[in-house]
């Protein structure tokens, strides 16, 4: 956890592409995000953390575990 997480409200279980980007603006991790700019590393980068049985549907939206999404920007160093 960093310490701008301990310093805001507690963290969302789950986030969707959408809140997911914010969050990660909102927590200094990139300095700025899209669902889509989301969804593209998510589709391209071998690293990322969430297979296809990952995410929970919520409504028509995809959801993914907020603190394994933050850890892997917290250790995420390429950008693409």
């Amino acid at each position: 956890m960093t310490e701008k997480q301990q310093d805001t409200e507690p963290l969302p279980l789950y986030v969707n592409f959408k809140t997911g980007a914010n969050l990660l603006v909102k927590l200094g991790l990139v300095e700025h995000m899209t669902r889509q700019g989301l969804r593209k590393i998510s589709l391209t980068d071998p690293n990322w953390p969430f297979g296809e049985n990952d995410y929970l549907p919520m409504g028509r939206a995809l959801a993914m575990q907020t603190d394994r999404l933050i850890e892997f920007f917290e250790s995420r160093t390429e950008r693409n």
